[in-house]
């Protein structure tokens, strides 16, 4: 009987990067102002970048203050609602960053990067196999880079935290580390690393 693996074939993967690229150039356009009218809805990166931009005026202790950031969303032309910044400090070096471009500029440089790092990260998590990954979790990636929100970032060091354990590498902990950016996602690994006892010195797997 001759096998087939239509949910693995290249055509899959290429469709659904093209369905990518369109859907981040729509919404790079709308960050930047060249596409839709009436009140801005603000979402995930609008919130990156307005307290990016706190943070080189001196006032990044107003992004905790409700109602100051309530105002400051209010500048951004945003209409009735409120996004309360909840990320720990380390991530506002992140927003810092990215305020020191526009808008459009910030989201398209920050979703492109994050996008292609957790691809490449993925690829290796999944193999063969990662046409099958990329249909299953397809809905995910376009509502991400919809809103701009940071998934494909914590993604890629939850990505490689998980390779560096299967490989018993002591590298693991660097982007275990680094998600201080969204710590609560990360107590799974420090259970894990507890019960297998990982916290001393580890040998390389080959």
């Amino acid at each position: 009987m001759p096998q087939t693996e239509p949910l693995a074939s290249p055509l899959l993967f290429r469709a659904f990067l093209a369905l990518v690229g369109v859907t981040l150039a729509v919404q790079t356009a709308k960050f930047s102002g060249l596409v839709g009218s009436g009140p801005k809805v603000l979402v995930d990166f609008d919130a990156f970048h307005i307290v990016g931009r706190m943070v080189w005026r001196g006032e990044v202790e107003d992004a905790y203050r409700f109602a100051a950031m309530v105002r400051a969303q209010r500048t951004l032309g945003g209409a009735d609602g409120s996004m309360p910044w909840t990320y720990p400090p380390p991530f506002n070096l992140v927003a810092a960053a990215l305020a020191l471009l526009p808008l459009g500029a910030a989201y398209f440089a920050f979703t492109a990067a994050t996008l292609g790092a957790y691809l490449a990260v993925l690829r290796r998590v999944a193999g063969e196999h990662v046409s099958v990954v990329l249909l299953a979790i397809f809905p995910a990636v376009i509502v991400t880079i919809a809103c701009g929100q940071n998934g494909f970032l914590t993604g890629v060091l939850i990505g490689l935290a998980c390779l560096g354990f299967l490989r018993g590498r002591p590298s693991a902990g660097v982007p275990l580390g680094l998600m201080i950016l969204k710590p609560h996602l990360a107590i799974a690994f420090a259970l894990y690393a507890v019960a297998a006892r990982r916290w001393g010195p580890w040998r390389s797997q080959p």
